[in-house]
């Protein structure tokens, strides 16, 4: 799509509007357009993810929730046409911010990433991401400390026992926590069903999906 970063530039841009209306209408336009380089197999370039993804999570924090909201819609759909573990890294990035809302959303986006996509997406960091998502057990905030729990949990999951020594040295408090998540996680469904509903991803981090069988009479 030519002149796609020009798109996301200006786009980006009415992030910083002060008026709601004018966020949630350049979140709308934005959805269409990733649905349109869905529907055309489109793979982000570089360049273009860079001038756009960090400002993407940066708006993951505001305070509105339908514009939270729309951020992570149009995550959902940047996993499609760009490598998810690179879009791991630009979320890992935003665990740095000091507004515990964009932490907390970050960390939710992150475990969605890992259930969906498995333990991959860490790639090729995983033992120093989990002990960054380990360390957010800690923090002062309610939210980011729930979602820290699920993700590391969901790791547990995907990882088994091995986790424990991945996310190394975390207090006993928190490691009270972080059992009795994986405790009451596991009554919802299996290691072994979570594991069997991951979409493989491709060399390039891009998510290999399957084609729907066609029988031939």
């Amino acid at each position: 799509m030519a002149n796609l970063d020009l798109v996301l530039k200006w786009l980006t841009l009415r992030f910083f509007d002060t008026n709601p209306s004018v966020i949630l209408k350049g979140l709308e336009y934005l959805s269409l357009v990733f649905q349109y380089l869905m529907d055309s197999d489109y793979t982000m370039a570089e360049y273009e993810a860079n001038c756009f993804i960090p400002y993407l999570v940066l708006k993951v924090g505001d305070p509105k929730d339908t514009v939270r909201n729309g951020v992570k819609a149009l995550f959902r759909q940047i996993c499609v046409v760009y490598s998810v573990t690179k879009l791991f890294g630009y979320l890992m990035e935003g665990l740095k911010s000091k507004n515990a809302r964009q932490r907390a959303e970050c960390l939710e986006c992150i475990g969605h990433l890992l259930e969906t996509y498995g333990s991959t997406v860490m790639s090729p960091t995983g033992g120093a991401a989990l002990k960054e998502l380990a360390r957010h057990i800690g923090d002062r905030d309610n939210a980011v400390r729930s979602a820290a729990l699920n993700c590391v949990a969901c790791a547990y999951f995907l990882e088994g026992e091995k986790v424990y020594k991945m996310i190394g040295q975390i207090s006993d408090k928190d490691l009270s926590l972080l059992e009795e998540r994986i405790k009451r996680a596991g009554k919802s469904r299996s290691a072994e069903a979570r594991r069997a509903m991951v979409v493989p991803l491709s060399a390039t981090g891009k998510p290999i999906l399957q084609q729907p069988e066609v029988n031939i009479l």
